[in-house]
């Protein structure tokens, strides 16, 4: 039997809106509608028995995601492992994604096959319908994406990838040329900052299915 784990943020483990808390806000997670769960049928009828794992922990980060990869990912034995990291690294300084991006790399190798898969693009507007309680955030996310910031955060990842010799999904790019056709991209965020609406995710598991 054929072990997948799915290894990253709030988007792996499906995170979807954001409703209003005492202490700010919360998401909704649905991971029935994750790409990871939307795979497992498309993973059985081309291994047969197949065990999946939602690694996903949301406001993870690829540098603090290190401190779980034993427990949370080579604890399963995987024969391949999925890693999507990027949206809470954009936060955090982009020589320390690189290297907690090359260190993880480095260190699953030794033990499964390894695709990463670049994250979807920030908002590119602030949406009419964000919660007033996520507004800061969303103006951070907003700054990012159109300044650029996080296209080198992406461009770093890839790289990563390349020197390490692991196959890269590239869903940023697919993203990047809705945008370029004019599709409002921040409407296909469920939050509007930065989680894709399950539609969304059907696209990622279409596209990363034949990698597997």
């Amino acid at each position: 039997m054929k072990t997948f784990v799915f290894f990253g943020d709030s988007v792996t483990e499906g995170c979807f809106e954001l409703y209003p808390t005492s202490y700010g806000f919360d998401t909704v997670r649905r991971p029935e509608y994750a790409y990871p769960t939307l795979l497992e049928p498309v993973l059985r009828e081309k291994y047969g028995e197949v065990r999946t794992v939602n690694a996903g922990l949301s406001g993870d980060n690829a540098h603090r995601a290190l401190e779980r990869l034993d427990r949370d990912v080579l604890a399963f034995c995987p024969d391949t492992v999925v890693v999507c990291f990027g949206l809470n690294d954009v936060f955090h300084p982009l020589e320390r994604f690189s290297a907690a991006l090359d260190a993880m790399f480095s260190r699953l190798r030794q033990y499964a096959a390894v695709v990463f898969v670049t994250p979807n693009m920030l908002n590119t507007y602030l949406h009419p319908a964000t919660l007033p309680c996520s507004e800061k955030i969303a103006r951070k996310t907003l700054e990012f994406q159109v300044s650029g910031v996080f296209d080198r955060y992406i461009d770093a990842a890839r790289t990563a990838a390349r020197a390490a010799h692991i196959p890269v999904c590239d869903l940023y790019a697919y993203w990047q040329s809705l945008a370029a056709a004019g599709t409002d991209t921040t409407a296909r965020l469920a939050n509007y900052i930065n989680h894709p609406t399950p539609a969304m995710h059907r696209v990622l598991a279409d596209r990363l299915a034949p990698m597997l």
